[in-house]
């Protein structure tokens, strides 16, 4: 969903994915077979403009 929208991962560290667009920086959290708090999904969702 992320690549489909124009983000482009530049770098992972740990549990942290970043991902860039138009200048714009993006760390997301990878944690394995973890599911990500639904919060978080929907903070995610908002900022990253995600459809």
């Amino acid at each position: 969903m992320i690549v489909r929208q124009g983000w482009v991962k530049i770098r992972q560290k740990g549990s942290h994915i970043v991902y860039e667009k138009n200048g714009v920086r993006m760390p997301v959290p990878a944690h394995g077979s973890k599911e990500m708090a639904e919060g978080l999904r929907l903070s995610l969702i908002k900022e990253m403009q995600l459809k």
